[in-house]
């Protein structure tokens, strides 16, 4: 049940902070359009931090999960990489105040806290770890089907 009300919560969170930045996102307009109360929004997130980037963890499993169904279902190879693409590209020119916000909000006064940066960037790190993972996984089902070179480094393909 918790963690249906975190989900709940962050949610309606996603709209605020791509609307308003971290810096203009306030725990009481997310208390609000939660409709509960602050004290309550406080104790499934104990900082504005941790509601963001549950913010964050939200959106970047929808985008996994979008990954995986793109790279698992077709299958010819070469129209689930032009998908895949497609699908990423897509994303990032529909959601552009997303990736401001997850990439240049990180500059912001707020992160000058060393133990904040070093919580948001922990959390990054391990996201863009998983979803390496599983373009190394689709990039080593090109090589075992002789459709991409095998001299080609998996964990160099996944950084472009």
């Amino acid at each position: 049940m918790k963690d249906i009300i975190k989900t709940f919560i962050t949610e309606k969170a996603l709209n605020i902070f791509l609307n308003k930045g971290f810096e203009g996102a306030k725990m009481e307009e997310v208390a609000k359009v939660s409709d509960i109360s602050k004290p309550t929004l406080y104790k499934y997130f104990p900082s504005k931090m941790d509601l963001f980037l549950g913010v964050i963890n939200l959106i970047n499993k929808r985008i996994d999960e979008q990954l995986i169904s793109v790279l698992e279902g077709e299958d010819d190879y070469f129209k689930r990489m032009d998908m895949f693409l497609e699908k990423n590209l897509d994303f990032a020119l529909k959601h552009k105040r997303f990736v401001k916000m997850a990439i240049f909000d990180s500059a912001s006064p707020f992160f000058k806290d060393k133990n904040k940066r070093n919580k948001y960037f922990k959390e990054f790190f391990k996201v863009r770890e998983r979803r390496k993972d599983i373009i190394k996984k689709f990039i080593q089902e090109g090589k075992d089907n002789g459709f991409i070179r095998e001299d080609l480094s998996s964990h160099m393909l996944t950084v472009f």
